[in-house]
């Protein structure tokens, strides 16, 4: 006879199961949720530390009172009510409209902190005119806001519904998860950049980029359940560390460029430690791009989410279309030059089919005045091959396109001109390519095979008499190739560079 407690662990099993599986469901367009900082030079000042953390929490919260009694002044033009709710520090403002949305006042370190009710980008544009008259325009009114250059001490956190936008799809979250984590620069400067509070994987140890290894491989192996089992698993295998000195450890969840406790309640380090986090219900469950820079306007916000709506429906299509999965073990600088991030921010939204005219105000207050200037762009009769400027970009894209199809395809093209065909600019793109290869995951077989096209494309189109002196090369620096057409896997077992 089973035991009541057996059964009883075997009914919980069963609801577990039927919950996840009957999720995909409850899917909608996917909603995003706010989190608008606000800030003056006094509040900064206790962010900085020249206040002490109880008088500093006592001046968030006057500013927060301050605007919310200057915003239900304003009530009645808007049709709104105030009510004060429970929140994190204390009680709270909020503001609930007739339709039904509300926005709530509240503060956190350092600033003022409104949060509001998660929409679909749809709705939010209906919003537009409410949210910049009665929310922003009131926080500049009251003073809480002020136009002194703070921004950049300031992040604005935006929540994605985890249910609206997966679907409870394995592949599509761990595919736009490892497509970000592939493209840390978007975390390191592009779309905001803030290692203390919210580090991409790049800048954490090796045993967790290779923990997010086993994770994808576990996913080509034999796939997860629901998505939510694949977030438990970074949040438990690969989250145990933050990039910044001094956090406790029980806290790395918390951490990082991309937030996952509201869907899985805690890490290993939780659990050890015997603390948790809040699981919310399933349609408050959400990732959190923690990594983005504050919105100094409501159509800061729009644009964001917009790029974050887009972007999604790129990945989906992509993965439909049979994209190879892996992750890369990418090598970012902390404080990537100004033209490489331009650069790299027009890259990646090229190969996802997106505008960078509509998406470039995203990038910071100095892109202005950058424009994308990638030799991939010109055309190879204008460039100087000789120029040592050209052959670092070479082999600087040459890297980049591991993650980026639309770079491998420009990249490859250019390689099969006439003005390419030098010995030692083959010799020194195929050797940055197997170099970085040799640092991959090669148990992975997509990312083989991804693998042995680049390298095939740019092979193939290599002059018979060239690839005859790049092979001598490899050769004379102890690399002893079979044949330089045909086996491939001789030369990804490179571990040098090969300049």
């Amino acid at each position: 006879m089973i035991s009541f407690a057996r059964s009883s662990r075997l009914c919980w099993l069963l609801i577990v199961y039927l919950f996840v599986s009957a999720e995909p469901s409850l899917a909608v367009q996917p909603k995003y949720g706010p989190e608008f900082e606000f800030s003056n030079i006094d509040l900064l000042l206790k962010k900085n530390g020249n206040m002490s953390p109880w008088h500093g929490r006592l001046l968030e919260k006057k500013n927060a009172k301050i605007l919310a009694d200057y915003i239900n002044q304003r009530c009645p033009e808007y049709d709104c009510v105030m009510t004060r709710v429970d929140g994190k520090f204390g009680k709270e403002w909020r503001f609930t409209f007739p339709d039904g949305f509300w926005f709530q006042v509240s503060w956190d370190p350092g600033c003022v902190e409104v949060i509001a009710e998660p929409l679909t980008v749809e709705h939010w544009k209906q919003k537009e005119d409410l949210m910049s008259e009665l929310l922003f325009e009131s926080a500049k009114g009251s003073g809480v806001s002020e136009s002194i250059g703070i921004y950049r001490h300031l992040a604005g956190h935006i929540n994605q519904g985890f249910v609206s936008s997966y679907n409870g799809d394995a592949d599509l979250f761990l595919y736009d998860f490892v497509d970000f984590q592939n493209h840390s620069e978007l975390g390191a400067g592009i779309l905001g950049k803030d290692f203390f509070n919210a580090s991409p994987i790049h800048y954490l140890g090796e045993d967790h980029k290779a923990a997010l290894e086993e994770v994808v491989r576990k996913q080509l192996r034999s796939g997860y359940l629901n998505a939510h089992f694949a977030a438990q698993d970074i949040n438990s295998t690969v989250y145990t560390l933050g990039a910044s000195e001094g956090r406790p450890v029980e806290d790395a969840p918390h951490y990082q460029a991309i937030g996952l406790k509201s869907i899985t309640g805690y890490g290993r380090s939780r659990l050890r430690s015997g603390k948790k986090y809040e699981v919310r219900p399933l349609g408050e469950q959400r990732t959190e791009h923690r990594y983005v820079r504050v919105q100094k306007s409501f159509q800061d916000y729009l644009l964001t989410i917009e790029y974050f709506d887009e972007r999604l429906a790129a990945l989906r299509q992509r993965l439909k279309q049979g994209a190879p999965r892996f992750f890369l073990r990418t090598p970012v600088e902390r404080f990537p030059n100004k033209q490489a991030m331009v650069d790299l921010f027009w890259a990646y939204l090229q190969d996802l089919g997106m505008s960078f005219e509509k998406y470039k105000n995203l990038l910071p207050d100095w892109a202005e005045f950058v424009f994308p200037g990638q030799v991939l762009l010109r055309k190879s009769e204008e460039i100087d091959f000789q120029d040592m400027t050209v052959q670092w970009n070479l082999k600087f894209w040459a890297r980049v396109g591991f993650a980026n199809a639309w770079v491998r395809q420009k990249l490859t093209d250019l390689m099969a001109t006439k003005e390419t065909q030098i010995p030692y600019l083959r010799f020194k793109v195929l050797g940055e390519i197997l170099h970085f290869a040799d640092a991959q995951d090669q148990t992975n077989p997509e990312f083989v095979a991804m693998l042995d096209q680049y390298v095939s494309q740019i092979e193939d189109s290599t002059d018979p008499k060239i690839a005859g002196e790049v092979y001598r090369r490899f050769q004379q620096r102890g690399y002893m190739l079979k044949g330089f057409s045909g086996q491939r896997a001789a030369a990804y077992r490179c571990r040098s560079a090969f300049y």
